[in-house]
């Protein structure tokens, strides 16, 4: 066993999952006009705890731009949750709640994406109440400081049975240009430290609990099909593109938030040695 294999298992008592290191081929590029990927539904996440997580590649300035919703099927507008980026030129980072009367928002302050490099976006809320200070938005594993900060009010809006939307809107519009990967969407609010570990090159399917859709998982150059629920997806024109190096892990890290509890909320230095993006 490894030095730092034995040193880790001395002190959180478990061993890690085995990890590789190697390019995957999952990562979609998206035109910024008509192309999108549905996923038919699998959970209503209508005002209800949860988390969004993902890596993009902006190819452009990001205004107004779509990278996750989610929608009741029997109604035009946008439903549950919406992961975007407001106009302007800046390219802040929003997450919206849709509820019946007012939504809940929180919005990064000015923050400017690079263009042409790869970067961790993810976003979490409670759900639990109308509160703004509910969500929590990170870029590249840091939280963001915000600007905007909207309370809600009224119940969820009706169940949201339509289909997952990423890198578009379901309606035509608000399409990303650039390429997205590694999205994973989880039924409730990730840690900072698990957040920690997907921004430097964790797979959602390290973080098994809760992951409720992991449809862009590295693991086949056709269609993708959701990690947990089974379900396909249908490409409208979005091409596929080599995404770079990410962990892969063997099966799930066991014990992975205690270790990140137990490192005071940041990841352990040793999972940062074993490989980078």
């Amino acid at each position: 066993m490894p030095n730092w294999a034995h040193r880790t298992t001395k002190r959180f008592g478990f061993l890690f999952a085995a990890l590789l290191a190697f390019p995957v081929f999952a990562a979609y590029d998206f035109s910024g006009t008509t192309q999108r990927i549905e996923i038919a539904n699998v959970w209503d996440n209508s005002k209800t705890a949860q988390t969004i997580a993902m890596w993009v590649y902006p190819d452009s300035d990001l205004n107004s731009q779509y990278f996750f919703n989610g929608y009741d099927s029997g109604d035009t507008n946008l439903g549950g949750i919406i992961f975007w980026t407001g106009s302007g030129t800046e390219g802040r980072l929003l997450l919206t709640g849709r509820l019946a009367t007012t939504d809940v928002v929180r919005g990064c302050a000015t923050l400017t994406f690079s263009t042409g490099s790869w970067q961790h976006i993810a976003a979490t809320w409670d759900g639990g109440t109308d509160a703004g200070t509910g969500i929590k938005i990170y870029h590249d594993g840091t939280e963001c400081t915000y600007d905007e900060d909207t309370d809600g009010s009224g119940a969820g809006l009706a169940a949201m049975n339509g289909d997952h939307e990423i890198g578009g809107r379901h309606t035509g519009s608000r399409y990303f240009n650039g390429r997205i990967a590694e999205l994973g969407h989880w039924d409730r609010g990730l840690g900072a430290g698990e957040i920690a570990a997907l921004a430097k090159g964790f797979p959602p399917i390290a973080i098994p609990n809760g992951l409720r859709i992991y449809p862009l998982h590295g693991m086949t150059r056709s269609v993708p099909s959701n990690y947990t629920g089974g379900q396909l997806a249908t490409i409208t024109s979005a091409t596929v593109v080599d995404h770079p190096k990410i962990l892969r892990t063997v099966g799930p890290l066991s014990g992975f938030s205690a270790i990140a509890a137990a490192a005071g909320g940041s990841v352990p230095a040793i999972l940062h040695s074993v490989g980078e993006l």
